[in-house]
């Protein structure tokens, strides 16, 4: 039996993360699992495992709990630690669990993470260690793709890395419909995946690929010139390998985040997931590119111009993001907008921060990212005025 905790339990990866692990309890013993506030669907969830504890982040909540309740950070990493939890999955796309990944790190034996945020923020940072490269798994369906493909592969025969996007709701219509009067209702509508309404906001966008080929850099040092991204619709293809003899390798699955969670779990092995469709054969003729460059889509272009230029231009990208989707869902900004902004704080966010004078080290990390939060909010407001 593998023990395991769970970071962020009621969210769409939370609970799809459980499921898995509800179907394996000859092989996972799930010890903890945490969320933020929603208390009354973790303690539901805590009902499938009969070892489990339940744990808030929400230092503020604590009178709220019995002695069961374990509350804060700092109590959730000390019971990792002294109960040597082997597998821990952060399934909060919260970047404030970027401390808390590198104070566990040493303890467990694998870290399976699905917050693109918390690998930036790791890599822009430059705190990559050895013991980051040999137990961190990536939980999203193309990097998880990646990651297969590229053990089947000398890194040097490989040309390109190919990334593919859904292209949401918009951009994967021929032609890209009129998206000025976009509202947050109609960027909701995913036509493929099930999601949380920052990830679908960022699938329609399509900011999520840019963030993805961030995160592709740093989890498998990858230069930005091998990244690319095209669109296909169908989401079937997740993945693709091409090499400098002209074939390419690809990586198949249909829609199903279980898969990728599950690849985590059981890595380096892999066993019968009955619950998991395989590829039909009929799936194939359904299979399309839609002929656009990804990358000349600005979002995407920004993400791959803030690699080649490094230092904190990646955690710009996914910070900003944060605060203008808010911004397009409480209608504070217009859908066309939020790629504007992207470029405006990321070309003014160097003003306020040097690279050669910032030592951040893991314990800094959260009080960083609430600094430059309040930047960009400042920055929006400076936005919003030019463009009013």
């Amino acid at each position: 039996m593998k023990s395991v905790a769970v970071i962020g339990c009621t969210g769409s990866i939370g609970s799809q993360t459980l499921d898995v692990l509800s179907r394996h309890q000859d092989v996972f013993d799930v010890r903890l699992i945490t969320c933020f506030r929603n208390i009354s669907k973790a303690k539901e969830n805590a009902l499938i495992f009969p070892n489990v504890r339940i744990a808030t982040h929400d230092n503020s909540q604590e009178s709220l709990f019995n002695q069961d309740m374990m509350v804060g950070d700092q109590a959730i990493i000390d019971f990792i630690i002294t109960n040597h939890i082997q597998i821990v999955v952060i399934a909060s796309s919260s970047i404030e669990t970027t401390s808390l990944v590198h104070s566990i790190l040493p303890y467990v034996d694998k870290v399976a993470i699905s917050s693109k945020e918390v690998i930036i923020v790791t890599g822009s940072l430059g705190l990559v260690s050895s013991e980051w490269k040999e137990k961190v798994l990536p939980v999203d369906s193309e990097h998880a793709a990646i990651h297969q493909l590229l053990r089947y592969a000398e890194r040097e025969t490989i040309q390109q890395v190919v990334l593919t996007a859904s292209g949401g709701p918009f951009y994967s219509q021929q032609p890209v419909p009129d998206l000025t009067h976009i509202t947050p209702s109609l960027a909701l509508k995913h036509p493929t995946w099930q999601m949380g309404k920052k990830v679908t906001i960022d699938s329609a966008t399509l900011v999520n690929k840019g963030i993805e080929l961030l995160e592709a850099h740093y989890l498998f040092d990858l230069p930005p010139e091998m990244l690319q991204v095209v669109i296909h619709p169908q989401s079937i293809i997740h993945a693709m390998l091409q090499f400098k003899d002209g074939s390419t390798l690809s990586q198949m699955a249909y829609p199903d985040m279980r898969l990728p969670i599950a690849y985590a779990l059981f890595y380096p092995e892999r066993t019968d997931l009955p619950y998991i469709t395989p590829i039909d054969t009929q799936a194939f003729p359904m299979c399309s590119f839609v002929h656009k460059q990804a990358s000349d889509i600005p979002v995407v272009a920004l993400a791959l111009e803030c690699l080649r230029e490094s230092g904190l231009s990646p955690i710009w990208y996914v910070l900003t993001d944060e605060i203008a989707v808010e911004a397009f869902l409480n209608q504070k900004i217009r859908f066309v907008q939020i790629a504007d902004f992207l470029r405006y704080s990321i070309e003014k966010l160097p003003t306020l921060y040097s690279v050669r004078s910032l030592s951040i080290d893991q314990k800094g990390i959260s009080i960083f990212i609430h600094d430059v939060r309040q930047n960009i909010q400042r920055l929006l407001i400076q936005f919003k005025k030019q463009v009013a």
